[in-house]
């Protein structure tokens, strides 16, 4: 904290008026998470999950509760894996380091499902934010 005090309010301020609208030099930081690992991990230990639910199921088949948990469970796997495959696209796409004959490829072989509005992944504009 300084120990002037300002004649003015205008003076102490680090971003003035007239900076308005140009490029400052700043320090930053940025982060990023990496969904494809963390859909991987997702899907892995819902397998898990699975296979433990339904080793409970066959100990008990009168146990219906298992079963269901074995169902959810697998959901989720599924589920994980294609997020996985799909962030996975999406991050080497964005990497720009792709030809493009190769995003051409892709783009004709994208599915359209919910969410993607049939959007394939390209380096310019990936279909995941």
């Amino acid at each position: 904290m300084s120990t002037r005090e300002p004649g003015r309010v205008d003076e102490d301020r680090l971003i003035r008026v007239e900076d308005r609208g140009r490029e400052l030099d700043t320090a930053g930081i940025e982060v990023s998470t990496h969904l494809w690992y963390v859909w991987t991990e997702t899907a892995i230990e819902h397998e898990w999950l699975a296979k433990r639910a339904r080793r409970l199921y066959e100990a008990d088949r009168s146990a219906v509760v298992p079963l269901e948990d074995d169902m959810k469970a697998s959901l989720v796997a599924v589920t994980g894996v294609t997020h996985c495959l799909d962030a996975l696209q999406n991050e080497i796409a964005a990497l720009g380091v792709l030809s493009g004959d190769t995003l051409a490829r892709w783009q004709r072989h994208k599915r359209s499902r919910p969410g993607s509005a049939g959007k394939a992944p390209t380096a310019q504009a990936p279909w995941h934010g």
